[in-house]
This record gives structure tokens, C-alpha cells and sequence, in this order.
């Protein structure tokens, strides 16, 4: 399960600018970053989360936009994984219609391991 954490100046990214990207990030990545249907990587929208974040007053030399993705490594994604983190950016400038400065930053994660608990 992919994360993507997004992190915006809000004086340079309006709120209905990152409510727009924040609903198109999952679809966004899970098409970049799969690695096709029936696969072990393939990845399904409905289980990629956004966190979204607004610049503090302590973070520095921070751009209008960063998104930092932390998925798992699969030799698919590897061999070509700059052509895919420039589908996520241009996906990414076109819905800010090109008019804000960031990044796209994808870490690949060889072994992680994953587990949820429940209220009670």
C-alpha cells in the first residue's frame, strides 16, 4: 500500500487546488505505479493513502509543493521508474494547471512490513 504524503505552502496552494489533487492522487499513482492487473504489484486506488500537510512555522527552504511517495520496490517499477514518477508530476502540474513550483519524489521500499489494529 503506497503512501503519499503531500506538503504545501497554503499562501501558494489554495485549499480547493489540494482538495482537487488530494481526491486524483490515489488514481493518479495507483496507474504510475502498478505493475499491471493480477500481478503482486498491481495496486488498487481505494487502498493508496494521502496525507496532506500545510508548511509550519519551523519547516525551511520548503517548496510550494512536495510529494514524497513511499512504495514498495518491485523490479517493474525500478527498470523504468523515472518515466513513471514523470507520469505522477505531469498528472500532478496539470491539475495545478502549471501555475505552482514542487516535486515528486518516489522511495522505493525493498521489505517493509504492514499491519493494522482495530478499535475495540
Amino acid at each position: 500500500m503506497p503512501l503519499v504524503i503531500v506538503k504545501r505552502d497554503p499562501e501558494k496552494v489554495s485549499d480547493k487546488k489540494i482538495a482537487i489533487l488530494s481526491r486524483a492522487l490515489p488514481a493518479i499513482v495507483a496507474k504510475a505505479l502498478s505493475t499491471g492487473k493480477g500481478t503482486k504489484g498491481e495496486l488498487a486506488s481505494g487502498k493508496i493513502q494521502v496525507w496532506v500537510q500545510d508548511v509550519g512555522q519551523f519547516d525551511r527552504n520548503v517548496p510550494e509543493i512536495g510529494i514524497i511517495i513511499l512504495a514498495q520496490l518491485y523490479p517493474a517499477i525500478e527498470k523504468n521508474l523515472d518515466h513513471r514518477r514523470k507520469e505522477i508530476e505531469n498528472s500532478v502540474a496539470a491539475i495545478l494547471f502549471r501555475s505552482n513550483d514542487g516535486f515528486v519524489l518516489v522511495l522505493l521500499v525493498k521489505k517493509g512490513s504492514f499491519g493494522e489494529f482495530k478499535k475495540i
